[in-house]
């Protein structure tokens, strides 16, 4: 304990410098990567809310940005993410501060695309001298990474319209990057070459990346497996689109006779037009047309007021109004509607009542006694007919299902069929009684027999046992076959033995018996006892587990 109050200032610092990682944000050094860097205020983080969906903080001061701000963006199917580096000044590197530490660190280890940002119009506080003369401090950090120069802010100033000497001082800057590097001028406010920017950095990128894969040692393995098809013409030929003389006579002819687009369309298919048929076409049918219903027109040409019913035939051209005297006419009600029900009422309700009366009227009373007779007997028929389709039909709910020719059979049905094909059923059915009374008191003989003999082998004690047997066993007897029972086969000849055994056998059953019954399931307590509810004082209540 002492030796950690020793260290608890080294443990402090720990402490902050987790905290510190911990707010720095998530950098993969491994994904598609652009860096924002140039002096402060020049506009990169406004840049960067253009095209990522990240909300940095933008005001009109320097040293806004003081971290490092990751935002992420879709480009060609692609995740990419743009950092947004504090401003840097133009200073030695050991004068450099916390948060311009951050943005070299960043050019330094991270492969990306670099976008150097330079305010032409000088509005950020810093000359385009200066921003050159920092340029060239820091381009040791570009090597080997694709560089872009932006020219920011030209909405205030057209590059075109820079003195000279800013001029030169951008060629110089466009010199001094080298012969492959371009300066691509841009505008956050009006938003003019932003996109541009965007799309050239992000395919200089992915071209740099191809090119360092292509030069790795596993491209040749995946270029043999890699086969492009391309067409070979089969001559040099060209072939026109072809379209038949008929049909350029016929436009000819249509165009000299002033006839619209439409028919024209039509006869060139081959029918008439729609004008010619007498049809309307939804394009020249006014919003307050009759046949356009609820904004959609009725292209099948029919009239659908021809089958209102209304008293005044002139009332079927009239528009439907939705809404009339300030309610909804979906929502109107007739107020005569209350006695019209109820008198519909009245009437299903006598109808009712005198068919009640014509059913009572027919009396079983009038019936003479043939007619109620042959009643019954048609009861009964129509009855035995239901039970036998219930009988063949099967199914879960009368029995099992089975096929037609397999119909149930009673054991007349069996003895008919048997008599018929010329079989003494009685005969048969006595002869094998007699057999298997002959073949009982056989084996009961038998079994006897041998009882005695092992009995006069063994003395006394056996025939006390084999009396005791007898009388347990009751009626059955134990089987003659010569296959000796299951807990007898294996085990040793000698009763004793074989008893010893059996004992040893049912003691070793009893743990695992013990075991087998011990579960969740069952309803057992497997700790009678528990601790939580026999430890501390006792208060009021009661210790059972109900």
């Amino acid at each position: 304990m002492t030796l950690c109050k020793r260290q608890a200032a080294s443990f402090g610092y720990l402490e902050e410098v987790r905290k510190h990682l911990s707010r720095l944000p998530s950098i993969d050094p491994n994904t598609r990567t652009l860096i924002l860097t140039g002096y402060p205020n020049v506009g990169k983080s406004s840049f960067m809310n253009k095209i990522t969906r990240a909300n940095v903080d933008v005001q009109p001061y320097a040293f806004t940005t003081k971290s490092l701000f990751v935002g992420h963006m879709d480009y060609k199917y692609l995740r990419w993410q743009v950092i947004d580096t504090p401003g840097l000044l133009d200073h030695p590197l050991e004068d450099r501060n916390t948060i311009e530490m951050q943005a070299i660190t960043a050019l330094a280890h991270l492969r990306c695309c670099v976008l150097y940002f330079v305010d032409i119009s000088e509005q950020c506080g810093y000359t385009i001298a200066q921003q050159v003369q920092l340029f060239e401090n820091i381009k040791p950090l570009f090597q080997d990474k694709p560089l872009y120069l932006i020219a920011n802010k030209i909405d205030v100033v057209r590059p075109e319209k820079l003195d000279s000497e800013s001029v030169q001082l951008l060629e110089k800057l466009k010199a001094s990057a080298g012969p492959d590097v371009t300066m691509l001028p841009m505008s956050n406010k009006s938003e003019e070459g932003v996109m541009n920017v965007k799309q050239t950095s992000c395919d200089s990128l992915l071209k740099e990346l191809v090119d360092h894969k292509m030069k790795a040692k596993k491209v040749s393995s995946v270029m043999n497996r890699l086969q492009v098809a391309a067409p070979v013409a089969r001559d040099n030929v060209r072939r026109d689109p072809v379209i038949p003389p008929s049909v350029l006579r016929r436009k000819a002819a249509e165009a000299a006779s002033g006839a619209t687009a439409a028919r024209a369309q039509a006869e060139l298919v081959g029918g008439p037009s729609n004008t010619e048929r007498g049809r309307k076409t939804g394009a020249n049918v006014p919003y307050d047309d009759p046949h356009r219903f609820g904004g959609v027109f009725n292209y099948h040409g029919k009239d659908l007021t021809e089958d209102y019913k209304l008293k005044k035939d002139e009332w079927k051209s009239d528009i439907i109004p939705e809404i009339m005297d300030g309610k909804n006419i979906a929502d109107f009600f007739d107020p005569d509607i209350e006695r019209r029900l109820e008198a519909l009422e009245k009437e299903e309700a006598q109808q009712l009542k005198d068919w009640e009366q014509r059913q009572a009227s027919v009396h079983i009373e009038e019936v003479d006694e043939a007619d109620r007779e042959l009643l019954s007997k048609i009861r009964k028929e129509r009855a035995i007919v239901v039970a036998k389709h219930r009988a063949n039909k099967g199914g879960h709910r009368f029995g099992s299902v089975v096929a037609r020719k397999f119909k149930r059979r009673t054991r007349a049905d069996i003895k008919d069929h048997l008599e018929a094909i010329g079989v003494d059923v009685d005969a048969v059915v006595n002869a094998g009684s007699q057999r298997r009374k002959r073949s009982r008191s056989l084996s009961r003989a038998n079994a006897i027999e041998r009882a005695r003999e092992e009995m006069e082998d063994d003395g006394n004690d056996e025939i006390n046992d084999f009396k005791r047997a007898r009388s347990k066993s009751g009626v059955k007897s134990r089987s003659t076959s010569k296959v000796a029972p299951r807990d007898v086969s294996g085990m040793p000849k000698n009763k004793e033995v074989r008893k010893r055994i059996e004992k040893l056998r049912k003691k070793q059953q009893v743990s695992l018996g013990r075991a087998a019954r011990k579960g969740e399931g069952d309803r057992t307590h497997l700790d009678m006892m528990p601790k939580w509810l026999y430890s501390g004082k006792m208060s009021n209540g009661t210790r059972d587990y109900r």
